[in-house]
């Protein structure tokens, strides 16, 4: 079994599941208010050099690898490794629907606290200076 892949733009790249994640996110914002969209969306980042900053900007990086990888690696239907990533995949779509849906219920102006967030929040105060 090859580990590396030929390259090229094709139909069945992952474009389905990039597809499928922005649907689900266009439709989730659309439900929230505008004030939950504002704070979603347009909340200033981090300061510049900020452990926070970093997380982002890696996080940003690996979005942007996501996004090559998908319009450039075609899909190997069938196999082991196939079901594995949709598993994968299908979890991580999951979990972010589902942490949407905890940021939409939360008060406007404070931040996340239950739901998903309840288990991020308390991990990520030393991480992140908070």
């Amino acid at each position: 079994m090859a580990w590396a892949t030929s390259w090229r733009l094709g139909l069945l790249n992952g474009w389905l599941m990039l597809g499928a994640y922005f649907v689900g996110l266009a439709v989730n914002a659309a439900s929230f208010s505008k004030e939950k969209r504002v704070q979603l969306f347009y909340e200033p980042g981090p300061e510049r050099g900020s452990p926070r900053w970093l997380i982002v900007i890696l996080g940003q990086i690996a979005a942007v690898c996501f996004c090559v990888l998908t319009a450039f690696a075609p899909l190997r239907l069938g196999t082991a490794l196939f079901f594995a990533g949709l598993g994968l995949y299908l979890l991580g779509y999951a979990t972010v629907m589902a942490s949407l849906l905890d940021f939409k219920r939360a008060p406007v102006g404070l931040p996340v606290q239950e739901g998903l967030y309840r288990a991020t929040c308390r991990g990520c105060e030393f991480w992140l200076g908070g």
